[in-house]
C-alpha cells in the first residue's frame, strides 16, 4: 500500500486511558492527528 500511495504510513496505538487523557489536555499530537486528512483503508482482500 505504501508504494501505492507513494508515502509511507505512519500508525500509533493508544490504550484507552493514555487517550483519554492527551485528549482531556489537549495534547497536541493527537489533535494534529484528529483534525488532520484522514486516509479510510478497508480490507478488501481478507488477508489481515
Amino acid at each position: 500500500l505504501e508504494v501505492e500511495l507513494g508515502k509511507e504510513i505512519n500508525f500509533t496505538v493508544f490504550e484507552n486511558q493514555e487517550f483519554k487523557y492527551r485528549r482531556d489536555i489537549t495534547d497536541i499530537f493527537l489533535y494534529g492527528i484528529l483534525d488532520g486528512r484522514k486516509l479510510v483503508v478497508i480490507d478488501e482482500v481478507g488477508l489481515s
